[in-house]
């Protein structure tokens, strides 16, 4: 009887074991190893209306103090500082506008600068 007690411990250890392995991997890959992943994973667990809306202000719905402190920072004034607009000659010099209005970067890449939405600056989906 103490051999199955053992073999049921031994069992139910190695199950916890396996458990904590396969949430740390399943988090660490969502987290930080998204662009690893095939795009139909992801698109399963997000939603995808979201990326379609692209403000700063749908993220406020969910992310208030993250939202609150962006909207002070520089990165929201990418497109609408003073400083910039004086920089860029009001705007014009076309090598600043994917940085200070880049559409959604895809890792690697320089991004395009976006067309719409220019005053929100650099964004969540930026």
């Amino acid at each position: 009887m103490k051999s199955l007690t053992t073999r049921t411990y031994k069992l139910f250890v190695l199950s916890c074991v396996i458990s904590i392995a396969l949430i740390l991997g399943l988090y660490w890959a969502i987290n930080w190893g998204h662009h690893k992943l095939p795009k139909w994973i992801l698109e399963a667990g997000r939603d995808t209306t979201i990326t379609q809306k692209k403000s700063a202000k749908t993220c406020k719905n969910c992310h208030e103090k993250i939202f609150q402190a962006w909207k002070d920072g520089r990165h929201a004034l990418a497109w609408t500082s003073e400083t910039f607009i004086e920089d860029s000659e009001n705007r014009s010099k076309e090598k600043c506008l994917p940085c200070h209005i880049p559409e959604v970067v895809l890792a690697g890449e320089k991004p395009d600068s976006r067309i719409e939405n220019r005053d929100a600056g650099i964004f969540c989906f930026s």
